[in-house]
């Protein structure tokens, strides 16, 4: 799995524009005035950009990828798809316990997301413990 994985340096790249893109999107800055988009197109934009970065820092390599890493890598991934069916449940449970006639899917990017940053933290807590 060592091989599959982008190098080191993408990971640092990746947390500067997750970063920046967050306190974009934060604050409201009006980016959009600035390469002339609509502000909801800038929004959708300025949202794959952070999941694009997350991306990009769950499958960078660490400096000092051991084989204790990348075990503990992948059983981080097995937990956090879990934890993303989890949430699907949680939510469908709540669907049908508070319905109000009408039905509201779980939208992919905020999955992907909390799977991802879920990912992320849990996997660096475990690394460095």
């Amino acid at each position: 799995m060592n091989d599959r994985l982008l190098p080191n340096q993408y990971k640092l790249i990746a947390f500067v524009i997750f970063i920046i893109s967050i306190i974009a999107f934060i604050l409201k800055i009006p980016l959009a005035d600035l390469v002339q988009l609509e502000q909801a197109r800038m929004s959708w934009i300025i949202k794959d950009i952070v999941l694009i970065s997350l991306l990009i820092i769950t499958f960078s390599k660490d400096k000092n990828e051991t084989q204790r890493v990348q075990n503990l890598r992948v059983q981080e991934l097995i937990g956090a798809v879990i934890f993303g069916g989890f949430i699907l449940l949680i939510h469908s449970i709540q669907e049908i316990l508070f319905w109000d006639g009408r039905y509201q899917i779980e939208d992919g990017f905020e999955l992907m997301i909390a799977i991802l940053l879920y990912f992320i933290v849990v996997f660096n807590v475990k690394k460095y413990k």
